[in-house]
């Protein structure tokens, strides 16, 4: 990744080191049907200023939630292809009028597919089906993509569908340094394993220094020698540090129910499907909820002994979103004069 820009909360780009041209992705989530046309004028005006600020030779990609229907029937100048769904509507001529003064394709309406497989959006309640989310691409590059379709079969948990899209560029490889392993140097705070670490170490070390006395060696040597006397004696007795999930509180239970209702999508058992998702989700506010418990007495007990750091710890390690501050201003002159 070379770049990474979140312009808006509707705009975001991302531009890859690719061959043979680096690649330009832009994220966008365009504003509804019930949003006003000032709004959605706004966004395709901010879109096209991302759009001018990237250079022509390189593959630009925009993808998302469009909230527009470009509708069904081959058109060139708009880059819309024969395979789409549906009539056009007012947001969907304004994409299309955006792709044609770009010079873009919309790739997932140029591969044929079934009807039944064009849709990308299910309306709540299943009353309807449209097709509002778009791969777009530049016309000089149309050509490397092999296929755009939706995937009906990702379990996102969305009415939306997933659109993917396979195309024939390469990353270019970077070769990065090899990461030291981390050993769980908690484990030290246990006395019998510290003790047990601290004798193997200086039985490893007895031998190694009566070696050192009788020859000579130069201090890489050595230092190959002491790195792996650590390293060997910290594998046996630490093991290497896990990665602490993104949220603690999620059981093995709840992934080995979350990969039944995976299977049962997939076999078309909506009854059963539906059964575990609601498992699911009561489980998972259950085990929140006795995580929440664990933690807020770990921070009585820091409290009560007078810890300070070890409760402040305590308390960023539970917060689900990052304090910011926000700066309130007067737009209005005539408040200044008000009580």
């Amino acid at each position: 990744m070379k770049s990474y820009n979140p312009v808006s909360d509707r705009i975001l780009t991302v531009k890859l080191n690719t061959k043979p041209a680096a690649l330009n992705i832009i994220q966008v989530y365009a504003p509804t049907s019930a949003s006003t046309q000032e709004e959605a004028e706004q966004f395709y005006s901010g879109l096209q200023a991302i759009k001018d600020k990237m250079h022509k030779r390189e593959v630009c990609i925009i993808m998302g939630d469009f909230n527009a229907n470009v509708g069904e029937g081959l058109e060139h100048e708009s880059g819309s292809g024969p395979f789409g769904l549906g009539e056009r509507n007012e947001r969907g001529e304004m994409s299309a009028c955006f792709c044609q003064a770009n010079g873009m394709t919309i790739t997932n309406t140029c591969f044929k597919q079934h009807p039944k497989r064009r849709y990308t959006w299910i309306q709540p309640g299943d009353r309807a089906r449209n097709q509002i989310d778009y791969i777009l691409i530049t016309n000089e590059w149309k050509t490397t993509v092999l296929n755009s379709k939706p995937r009906p079969c990702a379990d996102c948990e969305t009415d939306h569908i997933l659109v993917a899209a396979k195309i024939s560029l390469k990353a270019n490889k970077i070769v990065q340094p090899k990461q030291s392993a981390r050993f769980d140097t908690d484990k030290l705070k246990d006395l019998k394993i510290r003790n047990q670490f601290q004798i193997e170490i200086k039985n490893r070390f007895e031998p190694l220094l009566q070696d050192w006395s009788t020859k000579e060696k130069t201090p890489n040597e050595l230092w190959e020698e002491i790195k792996k006397c650590f390293t060997e004696v910290a594998e046996k007795n630490l093991g290497k540090r896990r990665k602490k999930p993104a949220k603690p509180y999620i059981s093995e239970e709840v992934i080995e129910l979350a990969k039944q209702k995976s299977r049962a999508r997939k076999n078309g058992n909506k009854e059963k499907y539906m059964m575990l998702k609601k498992e699911i989700q009561m489980k998972l506010k259950r085990d929140k909820k006795s995580w929440l418990e664990q933690e807020c007495a770990k921070m009585h007990e820091w409290n009560e002994k007078r810890k300070s750091k070890e409760l402040f710890d305590q308390v960023k390690s539970i917060q689900s979103k990052k304090f910011s501050s926000k700066n309130i201003c007067i737009n209005d002159v005539n408040a200044l004069t008000k009580s």
